[in-house]
């Protein structure tokens, strides 16, 4: 089974010049901090700060992209609220947040055309593309690249255009069509070369490189890697050298030289931990348990496939995670692991289905029939293995059907040509044809100029009899115009009369508008005391909504302050009893009392039974009251909480993010209290084995994720009698904290709560 290295050529340049440079990142940091944020100059500083910060610090870049975002929406920003909006959606895509990431991209590129920059409208559709590929959905990908060439082409960018052509390529290449990958990809490297931008160049030669090794050309795809290689040597990037040292490694591994392939790939390793890409990792992770694998080594391959199939999980890496079941599966079948091998073939199969991978599809029916052979069911082995053989030869037939086409087209082409020619002479014998016709015409022309002479002739004596008759005219007019005076004092007598018919409409007018105004004047009257009724009730509402939040709150501190106010009743009071009672049982394993063995043996027990009592009442004790909360942080003691769970029988994975500092206390109590019974509610009810439990802290409040595999649930009626006691207690804190809970759960699927509640700065609940 030959699997290749899967990378992605990611081109995210900014609308404005990276700052790469540490001590001028310091120097706008500065001069950021000194500039009034009303000004705009200061949301301009903060889009180039993100911008500085996405290649070097990614987390923290959307802190002062969200700054400019804050700014006007004035069309002197417009440019740089796109940047700021790029940089978000780089740093989610980093991050695993897809949708959020092409949100933002999308937000990059309405601002990039309201300032009608081209250029930036085809890397914000050119980024979409990247994210659709590590989602799977090459269709979309694909769509957004060519949108991307076409911007490009139409601006004449030679450099956008070399990417686009590099990114179409890499699409065709994982959906098996290996001849267009490489037109596509060559011509993108003819463009980088003329251009001369060595970055690129590498870029490109990584590319050419996957699909040779996929063609099995691994000298020329060496040769390719060793090139790229030495320039991004020249260029310092360390993270595409370390993916040009992965293709290398496959490349030697394919050859069978693994001693030089394992070498590549711990050079590649150590470059890749340098800079926390997870995704490349997981990446290389796949690529050494394939070298174990390929030397059949399959327990050595079995932790680094498990290594990259979490890490791709964790970060939603959906297009490498195919490809790493396919390889554990492999090693599970080789080593007769087959319940194992048959939930990773099932999970491959699914992904397959919505990716249509041609490749992946042929791999995925050869194991298939490996594992029905192990099984002994070799009838279902022969229908894989024919399945197999017919995706083999459709991969080859498409190739040789694509040739075909293409000497069916040229032939059609030198057909055309030669038709063209043909009509060429006969529209030459036309040509002679009409210009006979223009002499003929030209003859006519001037047979009817000396017509038109003798018309000319007879015209001048109708002008002399049309004189007489316009002094007749004349004469008339003269006497027209006295009729017209006579006419014009009877108007002036008439408009004396209009005038004095005027002057009565406009007096009835000013009475009618007096009234007018005087109605106008009582229904604003009215509607100002209906205003105010109105402004009355709306001040009551608001103070019967403050009684019963007071109300509330009065509650739910009653309730924490019964637990704190029984946890050390019961620690200092009952636990100091059962401590006293266990020091007087303990004194008689000194006396002679004692006198034969089943008397020893009930002390034994008795005491046993008071050390469990008192580890039960210092466990309920701590549950009432955690020590970690009182001391620590909710992060420290949600993670002391989770330290208690057994975690062969439930793996909870916890992640935190900017709860470094004290909330609130009512605040992280309630927090403390709603995770404590939703993580109850999953070891009782739900018979899950991994627990994801994720709190994040930042502008837009807390944020709780609590997702589980269990068997799930049918999603009461909130507030109804169906509804449990503790789900109303969640809605209750929930409501308290003016949050809000979502919950995704259905039988058989396992169960997602969401939890999000707003936070004012330096203060608790907002």
């Amino acid at each position: 089974m030959n699997r290749c290295l899967f990378f992605i050529f990611i081109c995210l340049l900014p609308g404005m010049a990276s700052i790469a440079q540490t001590t001028r990142r310091d120097s706008q940091k500065h001069v950021l901090l000194h500039t009034p944020n009303r000004q705009e100059n200061y949301y301009r500083l903060a889009a180039r700060l993100a911008e500085t910060y996405r290649f070097q610090q990614p987390d923290s870049a959307p802190k002062y992209a969200q700054q400019t975002l804050a700014g006007p929406e004035t069309k002197s920003l417009f440019r740089f609220k796109a940047s700021a909006h790029n940089t978000i959606g780089y740093a989610k895509y980093q991050i695993g947040d897809y949708p959020a990431a092409i949100k933002s991209f999308q937000q990059y590129y309405t601002y990039a055309a309201r300032t009608h920059d081209t250029e930036s409208m085809a890397y914000a559709i050119n980024n979409q593309g990247n994210v659709y590929i590590d989602l799977g959905q090459y269709d979309q990908a694909l769509r957004r690249y060519r949108q991307a060439l076409a911007l490009r082409q139409k601006i004449g960018d030679r450099k956008g255009i070399a990417m686009s052509y590099s990114n179409i390529g890499y699409i065709y290449k994982d959906l098996g069509d290996y001849e267009e990958a490489v037109r596509n990809m060559m011509f993108g490297l003819r463009e980088m070369e003329a251009l001369g931008d060595k970055t690129l160049i590498a870029s490109c030669c990584n590319m050419l490189g996957s699909v040779l090794i996929i063609k099995k050309d691994y000298d020329e795809a060496i040769r390719f890697q060793k090139r790229a290689i030495a320039l991004q040597r020249e260029t310092g990037d360390k993270n595409a050298q370390a993916i040009s040292l992965q293709v290398l490694a496959n490349a030697y591994g394919m050859q069978g030289n693994y001693s030089a392939s394992l070498e590549a790939n711990q050079q590649a390793l150590l470059l890749l931990q340098a800079a926390s890409d997870w995704r490349q990792i997981s990446i290389l992770e796949s690529n050494i348990g394939e070298l174990y694998a390929r030397q059949q080594d399959y327990s050595a391959s079995v932790p680094h496939y498990e290594q990259a199939i979490m890490m791709a999980q964790r970060i939603g890496y959906r297009r490498g995670l195919s490809n790493f079941w396919l390889g554990q599966a492999q090693n599970f079948i080789s080593l007769n692991r087959l319940p194992e091998a048959r939930k990773l073939l099932d999970s491959a199969s699914v992904m397959i289905q919505q990716t249509h991978n041609k490749e992946q599809l042929k791999t995925i029916y050869e194991l298939e029939a490996r594992y029905h052979a192990a099984r002994g069911d070799f009838k279902q082995a022969l229908a894989y293995s024919f399945l197999f053989s017919t995706q083999k030869d459709s991969l080859l037939n498409e190739e040789n059907l694509k040739a075909m086409s293409e000497m069916n087209v040229k032939y059609e082409s030198e057909k055309k040509q030669s038709t063209i020619a043909k009509l060429d002479k006969e529209s030459a014998l036309q040509q002679l044809q009409l210009r006979e016709q223009s002499l003929r015409l030209a003859k006519d022309k001037l047979s009817l100029a000396e017509a038109d002479l003798q018309l000319t002739q007879s015209s001048l004596k109708i002008k002399t009899q049309n004189a007489r008759i316009l002094q007749q005219e004349l004469d008339a007019t003269q006497h027209a115009l006295r009729m017209d005076s006579l006419s014009r004092e009877a108007k002036m007598q008439s408009l004396e009369l209009n005038n004095r018919k005027l002057q009565v409409r406009q007096r009835n007018a000013a009475i009618g508008g007096l009234i007018v105004l005087l109605l106008l004047g009582g229904l604003l009257g009215f509607s100002y005391y209906r205003r105010a009724q109105l402004q009355a009730a709306a001040r009551m509402q608001a103070s019967l909504m403050q009684q019963q939040d007071a109300a509330t709150r009065a509650v739910l501190e009653a309730e924490e302050a019964e637990r704190v106010r029984i946890a050390k009743d019961l620690h200092d009071g009952v636990g100091q009893l059962m401590s006293a009672a266990r020091m007087n049982l303990s004194a008689y394993e000194h006396e002679d009392i004692i006198r034969s063995p089943g008397q020893s043996e009930a002390l034994e027990k008795a005491l046993l039974l008071v050390d469990q009592s008192c580890s039960e009442l210092r466990n309920v004790s701590h549950n009432m009251m955690p020590n970690a909360l009182l001391k620590n942080n909710l992060a420290a003691a949600v993670r002391s909480f989770i330290s208690q769970i057994d975690q062969r029988r439930l793996a909870v994975h916890l992640h935190t993010e900017g709860l470094d500092e004290r909330l609130d206390a009512n605040l992280e109590a309630m927090l403390y209290r709603i995770i404590q019974e939703c993580v109850n509610n999953v070891i009782k009810h739900s018979g899950a084995n991994t627990l994801d439990l994720s709190l994040r802290n930042d502008a837009e409040g807390i944020t709780v994720s609590i997702e589980d595999n269990g068997c799930g649930f049918s999603i009461p009626v909130p507030n109804s009698d169906h509804e449990g006691i503790g789900l109303k207690n969640i809605r209750t804190r929930m409501d308290y904290l003016r949050g809000s809970m979502e919950i995704d759960s259905a039988p058989g699927r396992g169960t997602v709560i969401m939890l999000q509640v707003p936070v004012s700065p330096g203060k608790g609940v907002s």
